[in-house]
């Protein structure tokens, strides 16, 4: 991990003062050893160089006179500031002596190098040296031993001066390498050593901080809670005395008042409770210490909430013994844990639920136990339910409220009295709070210090805070049952809140000018208003089942509530919840306390607003449906002056070319009647000139229909097979091959132009004996058929041919619009075909498969029905019959179903 500049600089600063006390101690010790192992090298002397005991020794002592200053340098500031010097300096003296005693002796062949490579070996695993430091103090030993055989002179013996220097620089390096790698290891070590300092020295200060801090919050708190009981006294003491005054007050008022007093009741349990803690956690708690009987005080302190547990729909049942159960406690800080647990109970347990509160003496103990039929609590939640501020569900989806300190100051108060509290619950079962207490002597003298009581009236007052302060009363009926109040007719408000004091007060004051539904429940809430459909909704955001910003969401995904005004209630006054809320879809959002005039003031404006957007989105839909038929009227307007200038082109083409094609057809008539038989070559060219002439005439024809638009002035009756037959007949030219399949109605007559759904039948064939030309894979086929719908005929005719591209499909009845190549279609027929059937009141349509079929469906009217003349009419088979055309093999096969290829 890399250090800023300055943190590295400091490290390295640190290290240094660190390394030369280090390096001061060790050099100390080396001194130590020098001066008492230098000497005793005497012995070695002695057995191996008799002859030189007494100039060696001289060279020992003489190292020893030397190292004693060294040794007392070290441990002076002086040799402090030059420890790299006086550190090494031992080791030279050592070194320098022991080459002297092998010049003396044999050089090259001395056995004392061996004492080089101790003081080497000594040195370097002693010295906290660096690579460099060690490579130093080995080179100069290394140099004095070439020093001392190079003086010694002759003989040099090769190998003993190979083995030593072998030896000598093998123990160096060994001893170099091993100093580098201790030296990163010190560096390393010390760097995160001094981290680790600086983080408990940071730690240090956090904690001396925290303590003062949380000093300085328990003292708030203290100061806090004192000065909130002072105007909650002064709100409750004169609620009290109206309401004891007995005095009618109106319903509203009366309620109103109620509101507020249980309110403010709640507020004053909640601040005793929070007062109550920070004298525990300031060890300022004071007991007044009495014997009390716990076999009368219990049932007393029971019977104090008998009537909030009734009115929740529960049963309470006390069972005891009937003999003293004597403790020392004081009996206000014991009813205050009775009446917590209790209170709990009755929170968490529905309505038909029992809790039984049961005491009796266990060998020295007095143990007390509330059992509930409740909802129970999670076992992965139980370790922490005594822990302060801790909610078994802190999600703003809980079901009930609290602030998580009741339990927390239970276990307090019975730790205060030396007692234990434990905790046994299965989810949806039920909970069961042990508590025990030790027993006393009755003839036990109680500590109890004198003070003065509280006046009665606020005595009561903080007594009934105790009792009734931590319940809120539900309603009788259950909300969801709640019938619409207010406004029969008005515009519908739509109030969700789980806390029925602030449900009701909402609803009082929007009951005089709205029609106004209620919920508690985040789920029941989305349900209900996906069934009413209100203008406007006020929505909690703590609410059960799903929180006010889901339920937000889920409004918002439902497009018929998309539109409806949603005012968000929340405590939260910071930035992010707000955005939080407005991200989810709500219009807008009330803070926790607000008045009732900016309450009404808000939901007027926002359903000003929404009425305005109604209005505003009606005008913008009228607006796009005019635009969308303006559009209509002028696309259909161009295509009629089109069509018209088309027709008028057409009907000049006509006149032209009319008369020089009559003129040609009757002069090659003539040619072929005159020509020689044995002219074979100029009749294949005159019947050439032939097919392209009637080719033209085609041409002219379908020109002719499309520019003249024929009506059906010249209506018939007339059966749809006949038609079907002629077409085929005329047509039998292009289907050779091909099986036309007819599935045809009862016969039933039309009326309309022959000639012309003739032509309407020949150009559908034509088309459909085109498609199938490229198929090899499967048989050809186009079947027609047709069924009565009402007073209309419905005619198919369908082909297993190539299909028709899907960008193509929507333009095929278009004038002139055609995919085939240059001079093989003008794109007439299907157009012509489109306006016959339009002709005779009726509709024309394609669809296609590409690549597997296409199928062109009309219609048209039926003929009125005929009596019967001279008896019943023969039925027409439905059958298709072999057509007289050689080319044709006509037969009833099923038509296959559009997704058949």
């Amino acid at each position: 991990m890399s250090l800023p500049s300055t943190g590295a600089e400091t490290v390295s600063r640190a290290y240094r003062h660190f390394d030369i006390d280090r390096r001061s101690r060790h050099a100390r010790v080396g001194c130590i050893l020098a001066l008492i192992l230098m000497p005793a090298g005497a012995l070695l002397d002695h057995f191996v160089y008799p002859e030189h005991f007494w100039d060696i020794l001289k060279i020992r002592l003489a190292a020893d006179l030397f190292i004693i200053p060294v040794l007392v340098l070290l441990s002076t500031p002086f040799g402090r500031r030059h420890i790299n010097i006086f550190g090494s300096l031992w080791a030279i003296v050592c070194a320098l002596a022991i080459s002297w005693m092998i010049y003396l002796t044999q050089g090259s062949s001395s056995p004392y190098y061996a004492g080089l490579n101790l003081v080497i070996l000594v040195t370097c695993n002693l010295m906290p040296y660096t690579m460099l430091d060690a490579a130093a103090v080995c080179g100069i030993t290394i140099g004095l031993y070439t020093l001392a055989i190079v003086l010694h002179g002759p003989p040099l013996v090769l190998r003993d001066v190979f083995n030593n220097y072998y030896f000598l620089v093998l123990t160096a390096i060994i001893s170099v390498t091993a100093c580098g790698v201790f030296d990163r290891g010190r560096r390393e070590d010390f760097r995160l050593r001094h981290q680790l300092d600086q983080q408990n020295s940071k730690l240090n200060e956090s904690y001396t901080k925290l303590e003062e801090l949380d000093r300085l919050r328990s003292q708030f708190y203290a100061n806090i809670s004192h000065e909130l009981r002072t105007p909650l006294t002064l709100i409750l003491a004169p609620v009290e005395d109206i309401l004891r005054s007995g005095h009618q007050l109106p319903d509203r008022v009366a309620e109103a008042i109620g509101i507020a007093r249980i309110n403010a009741l709640r507020l004053l349990k909640l601040i005793n409770d929070l007062l109550e803690v920070v004298r525990v956690d300031q060890g300022t708690t004071t007991l007044r210490r009495e014997v009390v009987d716990l076999s009368t005080a219990a049932p007393a302190i029971v019977e104090s909430i008998r009537m909030l547990a009734e009115a929740q729909g529960l049963t309470l049942t006390v069972i005891g013994d009937t003999t003293p159960l004597l403790v020392l406690a004081d009996l206000s800080r014991i009813e205050k844990v009775l009446l917590n647990l209790l209170t709990n109970a009755i929170k968490f347990t529905p309505a038909g639920g029992g809790i039984i509160v049961s005491y009796r003496a266990m060998g020295q103990q007095l143990l007390l136990e509330i059992t509930d039929t409740g909802v129970g609590i999670p076992e992965h939640e139980l370790p922490f339910i005594f822990d302060r501020f801790r909610q078994v569900d802190g999600s703003s989806t809980r079901t009930y409220q609290g602030a998580g300190i009741g339990l927390a100051l239970v276990r307090e108060l019975i730790l205060e009295h030396k007692g234990s509290i434990t905790v046994r619950s299965s989810l949806g079962k039920g909970t069961c709070m042990s508590v025990r207490l030790p027993l006393v002597d009755a003839a036990q003298p109680a500590a109890r210090p004198n003070g003065a009581e509280a006046p009665d009236l606020m005595r009561d007052i903080y007594r009934h805070a105790e009792r009734r302060g931590g319940i809120i009363l539900q309603d009788t009926v259950p909300v969801k049952e709640m019938a619409p109040v207010g406004l029969a007719g008005g515009r519908t408000i739509q109030v969700v809140d789980d806390e029925p004091d602030m449900r009701r007060y909402l609803v009082s004051r929007l009951v005089d000018h709205y029609r106004v539904l209620q919920s508690d429940h985040g789920v029941e809430a989305v349900d209900l208003a996906r069934r009413e459909r209100p203008d406007l909704i006020i929505l909690d955001l703590m609410l059960p089942g799903l929180d006010g910003l889901s339920v937000c969401r889920a409004l918002r995904e439902d497009p018929v509530l998309r539109d409806t005004k949603i005012i968000l209630l929340t405590a939260r006054t910071d930035e992010e919840s707000k955005l939080a809320a407005l991200r989810c879809g709500a219009d807008d959002f009330l803070t926790k306390p607000f008045s009732t005039l900016e309450v009404t003031t808000r939901i007027e404006i926002l359903l000003r607003n929404s009425e305005l957007q109604r209005t505003l989105s009606k005008r913008a839909d009228e607006l796009e449906s005019t635009l969308a038929r303006l559009k209509e009227t002028e696309a259909s307007l161009v295509q009629s002056e089109k069509m018209s200038a088309l027709g008028t082109i057409a009907a000049g083409l006509l006149h032209e070319v009319n008369n020089p094609l009559n003129f040609t057809m009757t002069a090659l008539q003539v040619a072929l009647r005159r020509i020689r038989p044995d002219d074979a070559e100029v009749r294949e060219v005159l019947e050439d000139i032939g097919l392209g002439m009637r080719r033209v005439k085609d041409i002219v024809s379908d020109l002719g229909m499309f520019a003249f638009k024929s009506s059906t002035a010249d209506s018939e009756r007339f059966a749809i097979r006949s038609v079907i037959d002629s077409a085929m007949r005329l047509s039998s030219h292009e289907l050779v091959g091909i099986e036309i399949a007819l599935e045809l109605a009862a016969d039933r007559d039309v009326s309309g132009s022959r000639t012309q759904l003739i032509h309407v039948f020949i150009n559908l064939l034509v088309n459909s004996a085109r498609a199938l030309r490229p198929v090899l894979d499967r048989p050809l086929r186009i079947t027609i058929s047709s069924v009565a719908v009402g007073q209309r005929l419905r005619i198919a005719v369908r082909d297993c041919g190539t299909g028709i591209p899907e960008h193509v499909l929507p333009r095929i009845f278009e004038p002139f619009f055609t995919t085939r190549a240059v001079g093989q279609g003008m794109g007439l027929g299907l157009s012509i075909c489109h306006t016959i059937v339009a002709n005779h009141g009726g509709t024309i349509t394609a669809t296609s498969f590409p690549g597997h079929w296409t199928e062109i469906v009309f219609d048209l009217g039926l003929a009125p029905a005929q009596p019967p003349v001279g008896g019943d009419a023969a039925p027409a088979a439905s059958s298709s019959a072999v057509s007289s055309s050689p080319a044709i093999v006509s037969s009833a096969a099923p038509r296959p179903s559009p997704g058949a290829s």
